[in-house]
């Protein structure tokens, strides 16, 4: 009896234990992926009548997302028309994007939850739907316009909006670094650029095969050399060629052997780079993205990009830059008049130079910018594999928790051999084909002596035979 009643009161204590490991095996994150934690009041619904294709304001529901998530927000893009009964009670800010006049609201479901609704709202553009003397929390504005002065005028809108304190900061990026590019271009902008003072990230472009070769570690040393030169290294996202076979898709495991191999040879990406487009797709965000909590965000470069499993969620980053480059001249020059009005933190984009004379354009342009760049590494940011971790702190930069060689003051020229492997591979063969040679040298001779053994022997039998 007393074994019975002890099964009686053991066994649901187990199957609870049971219950509570997979519980808390399911709370974990996955190692080697990093989890953000999203503020509060971070979730934004943002809903747009339209997209504006064929109008000056095409971009503009882009690049609204684009700031937003630049603010720390965590961002659900959702067209008006499509809005499902219940969704706005999951947000604590809805932005009402209405860029056609000539669409008129008609969302019963919407327009009912909007009285009962206690969160922020914001609309820009069209009638307004809640005057904002109704409710504090209920804000009107214009619609975003096209150019610099009516995406700045919207960034600020958002800023406050958003209530984010504090100004936006510029950062100096350099992007389209590749294996293919020229080191010595690299070496002579990291030595110009840290002689003046001038703190920068490279966009270095990952590789995905191949990394036991030795061409892969120059990479890495080329990329560490820019630490030594107080520079910070970010990935930037591969190329997309096209939709992917179902579970073939090895980008996740591409990914991470490249970030380990660059952390084993003591470079520290310290995010990731990519079209916007990237965070708005399931499985680059759950495949490509998921090691880093920073993010660069690229304008979408093509109208349409190729999309693996498109959401209508960005995936969320802890530290998020807004970029501007050559590619939009308004925005550039508007910074370069008036660099510290941008109310964002925003990266201002240079591709890498192919040559010396666009060396010297590069330089001479990031000199004469009238702002003093903040340094990459102020931030905080962690990329994490499931082996290794790259980190900022206060401006130092750590792998697995170990300060790099430069933060420890030995930030001298890289170590030759790192670049000297094919000159070394070359003398290895040198004394291959040398040793070679001999060998057949030695096999010659020895021939020629054997056939000259045979001739005269050959001749002695001829002369006997010949006498006889």
């Amino acid at each position: 009896m007393p074994v019975i009643l002890l099964r009686f009161i053991m066994r649901p204590l187990l199957i609870l234990a049971a219950a509570a490991c997979i519980w808390m095996s399911a709370a974990t994150p996955a190692l080697g992926a990093v989890q953000p934690q999203v503020p509060a009041g971070g979730a934004v619904l943002l809903l747009y009548d339209s997209l504006a294709k064929d109008t000056s304001k095409k971009d503009e529901t882009d690049a609204t997302a684009r700031l937003l998530m630049t603010l720390g927000a965590k961002v659900n893009v959702e067209p008006l028309s499509a809005y499902r009964p219940g969704t706005l009670a999951s947000y604590q800010r809805l932005l009402l994007l209405c860029l056609d006049p000539s669409i008129e609201f008609d969302s019963p479901d919407l327009a009912q939850e909007l009285e009962a609704f206690t969160g922020s709202m914001l609309q820009l553009g069209g009638l307004p739907l809640a005057h904002a003397g109704e409710r504090p929390a209920r804000q009107y504005g214009p619609a975003p316009q096209a150019g610099a002065a009516g995406r700045l005028a919207t960034a600020r809108l958002l800023r406050d909006w958003m209530g984010v304190p504090g100004y936006g900061q510029l950062y100096a990026l350099i992007r389209g670094f590749t294996p293919f590019s020229d080191y010595t271009l690299l070496r002579s902008l990291a030595d110009e650029l840290y002689a003046g003072g001038i703190p920068f990230v490279l966009g270095a472009r990952p590789v995905l095969d191949n990394l036991q070769f030795p061409a892969a570690k120059r990479y890495a040393a080329a990329l560490r050399y820019i630490q030594q030169r107080q520079g910070a290294v970010l990935m930037e996202a591969p190329a997309v060629f096209g939709p992917v076979a179902e579970g073939k898709d090895p980008l996740n495991q591409q990914i991470s052997s490249f970030l380990d191999m660059m952390m084993q040879e003591g470079t520290a990406p310290l995010g990731i780079a990519a079209e916007q487009y990237w965070s708005f797709d399931r499985h680059y965000s759950r495949e490509g993205m998921k090691f880093f909590d920073s993010l660069v965000l690229y304008a979408n470069q093509s109208n349409l990009p190729v999309y693996q499993e498109r959401t209508s969620e960005a995936a969320y980053f802890q530290s998020v830059l807004y970029s501007i480059s050559p590619d939009f001249p308004d925005e550039w020059e508007m910074l370069r008049l008036s660099s510290s009005a941008y109310p964002v933190d925003t990266a201002v984009t240079l591709d890498f130079p192919e040559s010396q004379k666009e060396l010297d354009a590069l330089v001479k342009t990031l000199k004469a910018y009238p702002v003093v760049f903040a340094d990459y590494r102020e931030r905080e940011h962690t990329t994490r594999t499931a082996s290794h971790t790259a980190s900022t702190l206060g401006g130092k930069v750590r792998i697995d928790g170990a300060l790099l060689a430069a933060e420890n003051g030995n930030a001298g020229e890289t170590k030759e051999e790192d670049y000297t492997y094919i000159e070394r591979e070359n003398a290895s063969f040198k004394g291959f084909f040398q040793a070679q040679n001999q060998i057949f040298l030695t096999v010659v001779v020895a021939a020629l002596a054997v056939f000259s053994i045979f001739i005269a022997a050959g001749r002695r039998l001829y002369r006997r035979k010949f006498l006889k």
